[in-house]
């Protein structure tokens, strides 16, 4: 049995980022994935992050603004769109962009991409050889390398495990107090579960 203060479970952007702003809160993290690479779908993602009124965009001289950025969510929804998720995504992706690049992520291209009026995707210019930069895969390292070089003693990383369960506390009303995982889990046997305590569990990923 280990403890630490946050346990993560999945390592998409989702989870590397909670990971990290627990960590710069003094938490101590051990970050859970099931698969033996990490990023999940994440790394995967070839657009880029959708934000209005960055620094690349201002730099490039683009006119956008919140209302337009919700407009265009809104309209490209067709009525189907939660109006307090697309006010989220407007307010903070700016911001988010901005965690981003203090992350390492250098975005140093804007795409308008469909149901957009303005470039407002950010992405990487192309290789010098003109081959696309993937972009998921690029944040994710980019993350990765955050965790090693500013937080090694404070955020552990662990590949190839999989988490079978939750652990309740003894008191119901405090909620959930670890989780139960299986290392190696594809090569692993009945008897080698673990169980980690930990004072708060994010699960980042979908069900397994």
């Amino acid at each position: 049995e280990t403890s630490v203060d946050v346990c993560v479970i999945g390592s998409g952007l989702a989870g590397l980022v909670a990971a990290i702003a627990a960590a710069k809160e003094g938490s101590k993290v051990l970050l859970l994935e099931k698969e033996a690479k990490f990023g999940g779908n994440s790394s995967k993602a070839t657009s880029g992050i959708n934000g209005c009124g960055t620094r690349l965009q201002k730099d490039r001289g683009i006119p956008d603004s919140s209302q337009m950025f919700a407009n265009d969510i809104i309209e490209s929804g067709r009525g189907s769109c939660d109006s307090q998720l697309v006010d989220t995504l407007v307010r903070n992706g700016s911001e988010a962009i901005e965690f981003l690049e203090s992350l390492g992520c250098h975005f140093d291209a804007l795409h308008q991409c469909g149901g957009h009026s303005l470039p407002r995707t950010h992405g990487f210019a192309p290789k010098p050889d003109g081959s696309p930069v993937p972009v998921g895969w690029t944040i994710i390292q980019a993350c990765l390398r955050y965790c090693a070089s500013t937080y090694p003693e404070r955020i552990t990383l662990k590949p190839n495990c999989r988490v079978t369960s939750l652990v309740p506390s003894e008191n119901e009303e405090d909620g959930i107090s670890g989780c139960c995982f299986t290392e190696n889990w594809k090569d692993a046997d009945e008897d080698s579960k673990k169980e980690n305590k930990a004072k708060a569990v994010l699960w980042t990923c979908h069900a397994p």
